[in-house]
């Protein structure tokens, strides 16, 4: 009784245009669409059925992949996506794959060097720029080349990807598989170049196609901005960095191999994640139902860039702080799983010291390792110094001749071998008078 007085009374209270909403015709429960929509001017088309009992319908599956037979090297993908990195899709990556970055990590620090906010990480720029959500028939990623963040992206700021064809080849040791190579560039809301990398993939051959049909190489060199925003406002506020306090705890000499001792996984469930906010919608991350069985190359994936991530994540902490990066090359030599373990070693070929002594710049190998609890049980263990010398990505056939036997280290437990060049703050030596 009391609850139908308090509604008599709200009622007679109400606005006219409120109270005149009970008065509108509903939509009942069943009601065709044609009983209650207004008339849009939309024409229709009805499909036909009968009642017969042979009435079928087949179903067909809509492909909106790339298809290589009727592409050729040069030719443009436009994706259509937009995506718009909010602060809660950066720390879900951080909270996946740790960062010594202050660039990354604290906003007093950005700013204190001329940035507007915390960086968004190189990896998920990486990963955001490489990720194909039209690359269906891709059976595995191959290698990723020149990785390159030009300007400053935070969160908030809207992407936009392009992808051009640069080649396609067919492997000498796999002729029934083709390898495409695009050139990747992410823009941000404003049309600005902000990351590139070229992106190598493996597709396969349907029986009877021709392979030399496929062979292609783009006539024109990969687009590299005259300005890089990032890199230059880093090495101009270089001075500042003496001021914020030094975080480098050792200098990293030529020639030295460092084997990291932290190990990270990623879970299927973060993997799906991860692969999801990236649009990469692949069966090879998704499905265990299809991919969930033995031997090895039958069950579900991390997406190379995720992988990359991870190995970039333990060598982090060693190699405190990469302040800027730029990947030369990064091979894919074995598949990653979920819920396999990944360690990395770091091998240093070079150092170089800017002009005000307080960033220098490494070249650096480093290998991913997984399924080895702890990468510093390499150590009692040498490893030939070819595997970190070489300029160009480092091939299966490569690694199982210079491991051979080793006893720790095995051809199966490498993932990855990734060339790059950092920028850290320089290590500075005390001077003490007695």
């Amino acid at each position: 009784m009391l609850v139908a007085r308090a509604a008599r009374r709200v009622a007679r209270h109400a606005p006219r245009h409120v109270r005149s909403l009970s008065a509108l015709p509903q939509p009942s429960r069943g009601a065709a669409p044609q009983a209650w929509e207004t008339d849009d001017g939309f024409m229709q088309l009805r499909a036909e059925h009968s009642v017969a009992g042979t009435d079928l319908v087949f179903g067909e599956t809509l492909d909106p992949a790339i298809d290589l037979k009727t592409t050729v090297a040069g030719d443009a993908v436009e994706s259509p996506y937009e995506l718009t990195v909010d602060a809660s899709m950066r720390d879900f990556w951080c909270s996946a794959f740790h960062s010594t970055n202050r660039l990354v990590t604290s906003m007093p620090f950005a700013q204190r060097l001329g940035f507007t906010d915390r960086l968004l990480p190189f990896d998920l720029m990486l990963f955001l720029t490489g990720a194909m959500a039209h690359a269906d028939r891709a059976v595995e990623e191959v290698a990723f080349k020149n990785a390159r963040y030009y300007a400053p992206c935070y969160a908030g700021d809207t992407f936009k990807k392009r992808f051009v064809l640069r080649s396609k080849r067919i492997p000498k040791k796999n002729p029934k598989t083709v390898v495409a190579t695009f050139e990747c560039e992410l823009r941000n809301q404003r049309g600005e170049l902000v990351f590139s990398v070229e992106k190598a993939m493996l597709f396969p051959l349907d029986d009877g196609e021709s392979a030399t049909a496929y062979e292609s190489v783009a006539d024109h060199e990969v687009y590299v901005p005259d300005e890089h925003p990032l890199r230059q406002q880093i090495v101009k506020s270089a001075d500042l960095l003496g001021e914020l306090g030094g975080v480098t705890l050792r200098p990293l000499d030529p020639g030295k191999l460092f084997t990291h001792g932290s190990a990270r996984m990623l879970t299927m469930t973060q993997t799906m994640q991860l692969a999801a906010l990236g649009r990469v919608v692949h069966d090879r991350h998704f499905n265990p139902a299809k991919y969930a069985g033995e031997p090895e190359r039958e069950r579900l994936y991390v997406p190379g860039a995720l992988a990359l991530g991870l190995v970039n994540a333990c060598s982090g902490r060693e190699l405190h702080e990469v302040l800027f990066q730029t990947m030369h090359h990064v091979s894919f030599v074995n598949h990653l799983h979920p819920n396999e373990v990944v360690s990395a070693v770091s091998y240093i070929r070079s150092r170089s010291e800017s002009l005000s002594g307080e960033l220098e710049k490494q070249e650096v190998v480093t290998i991913g390792v997984k399924n080895i609890a702890d990468a510093t049980a390499i150590q009692d263990h040498p490893l030939p110094r070819s595997l970190f010398m070489t300029d160009q990505p480092l091939r299966t056939h490569e690694l199982a001749a210079a491991l051979g036997d080793h006893p720790v280290l095995k051809p199966e437990n490498v993932i990855l071998h990734c060339f790059r060049s950092i920028y850290r703050q320089a290590p500075k030596a005390d001077v003490f008078l007695l």
